[in-house]
């Protein structure tokens, strides 16, 4: 039971690893969002259209890059990123907002 219970912390920890870096950038599409989408406190148009891409491509891809590097440094980070934009590219499922 100790081992299990180890090794779900262990990777508990690895998946904190990859997204505590990146929480500016989450924090970053929040505000954004909360701003400038139509039912935002500053409706933008040209502005709210950076929601979609942000949460569709940009942070997935950071957190590619974060896991990556954890594996192996600079290299596997960029190994990550490429494979994280391929998934997202390649993927069918669409954000409702995209349509």
């Amino acid at each position: 039971m100790e081992q299990a219970r180890a090794g779900l912390q262990r990777f508990g920890g690895y998946l904190a690893a990859m997204v505590l870096p990146n929480i500016g950038a989450f924090i970053a599409w929040g505000l954004i969002t909360a701003l400038f989408i139509p039912a935002g406190w500053l409706p933008d148009a040209t502005l709210a259209k950076l929601v979609t891409p942000i949460i569709t491509y940009l942070l997935p891809v950071l957190i590619g890059y974060s896991g990556g590097k954890l594996v192996h440094g600079h290299r596997g980070g960029v190994v990550g990123a490429v494979a994280t934009v391929g998934i997202a590219v390649g993927s069918s499922v669409r954000c409702s907002s995209a349509r």
